[in-house]
Order: C-alpha cells, then structure tokens, then sequence
C-alpha cells in the first residue's frame, strides 16, 4: 500500500512537471530565426578608411535585414563609406567604395589620393577615331604657335604628360568600360594627372591644340621627348 502511494506521489509530481512545461512553451512565442551581418559598431565618418574596430557582426532578425547588408568583413575593411554610418547601422554595400575604383558616377572616388581630374576636349581625330576607353593609358602632345629668338611666330609640338589613365570617356566611367559607349562617340576624355599636369592640360588647351596618343598597358616608359618644331623636321 505505501509503495503504491509513492507510486502516485511521483507520478503527480511528473505530471505537474509536464503540465508546467507545457504552459511555459505556449506563454513563449517562437523567436524568429536570426543571421549574422554586420553593423557599424561606432559613428563611421565618410570618406575614412573603414577598419576592424568600427565594425562588428550582430545577429539580426532575418525579416530586419536589409538587403545588400554585408555580412563578410574582408568585403568591409578598407572601403570607404560615402556618407556617415551611425553606429549600430547596418554595413550596405551601395554605401562603400574602395579608393582607385569608380561606382557609376562616383568618378572622386576614382581619383588617386594626391591626383586630380581634368577633362579635355577632343574629337574623332584627337581621340584615335573614338577608339580610346576609360582604363586606357596615353600621353598627351600640345601643339601651338610661340615666338623665335627672331620674334617670328613658329609652330611647336611638345608631349606635356605621358602614361596618363583614361579615367571617364563622356559620362563613361572605367567601372562602365566599353559597354556604356554604344554610339562610339565622345567629345571628352577625362585624365588623372598630378596638379601640375593639370595645371598645364589647362592652359594649353586654351592656346593651343591637344591630342591623346595610346600606349601599350605594357609599357610605363617615360621618355621626356624634347619639344620640336618645325625647321626641326625640315632638317631632318
């Protein structure tokens, strides 16, 4: 008899058991699955390189994700972000860019720290029948009339800048490439050059006429040619 009742005893205890897990489960709502992404773990400013301490990964509600969140860090660090992130902001991919390369129209991010962009004008001639693109390299010659030791006008041919990268051809940037000139022609070629390139492209197009010569991605060669003119030739 007493063994049946500690029989019933645990067996009630058990049951309560059960019955108390049971309402607990049904109190609790089922918690949504979650991923790993990554956010901005402080203010991440624009325009500075993004590195390990600004950014940490975080589990996210899936249906709280947005989409081009980033969740792998080497895609991360590096970049810059194009506008401020607030800290505990979800990491997009539309909002970095790493420095050197351009996102459609994002050609200031395409220039080299240190470089500038300048466009100059050219037409079918002076562009190589339209056949220059954005990622190519060419050199630069700038012809135009200056006075002699005899103050008689001659005509001058001089390269002003070599190896230059072809950042943009029109509104075409390099990240575009070829498929983004459909109609072949342009009246732009937009140059990286250093200030003091810059400065010169400048002038000269105003005061006399410049054409771009192609080179070969081969060939980094500066030659520094010497300007040259007409009796030059001749002579020759």
């Amino acid at each position: 008899m007493k063994k049946i009742k500690i029989l019933a005893l645990i067996s009630a205890v058990a049951t309560v058991f059960l019955l108390l897990a049971f309402f607990s489960s049904l109190s609790k709502p089922n918690e949504a699955p979650k991923t790993g992404v990554l956010v901005a773990a402080k203010n991440i400013e624009a325009n500075v390189p993004i590195t390990q301490d600004m950014i940490t990964l975080s589990e996210l509600p899936s249906e709280v994700i947005l989409a081009g969140t980033l969740s792998d860090a080497n895609l991360v660090l590096g970049k810059v972000a194009k506008s401020v992130i607030i800290a505990g902001e979800q990491i997009l991919q539309e909002k970095l860019v790493l420095a050197g390369e351009s996102k459609e129209t994002d050609l200031n991010y395409a220039v080299d720290p240190g470089m500038r962009a300048i466009s100059i004008a050219v037409d079918a001639v002076s562009s190589l029948s339209f056949m220059i693109t954005p990622g190519n390299h060419v050199d630069i010659i700038a012809q135009y009339e200056m006075k002699s030791a005899n103050d008689q006008p001659i005509q001058v041919a001089k390269v002003l800048a070599e190896n230059l990268m072809v950042l943009a051809v029109d509104s075409v940037l390099a990240e575009t490439g070829k498929s983004g000139l459909e109609d072949a022609t342009y009246t732009t070629l937009t140059l990286q050059t250093t200030p003091d390139q810059a400065l010169k492209l400048s002038f000269s197009e105003n005061v006399g006429v410049l054409r771009a010569v192609l080179r070969s991605p081969l060939d980094e060669t500066i030659t520094k040619l010497p300007n040259v003119t007409i009796d030059q030739i001749l002579a020759n």
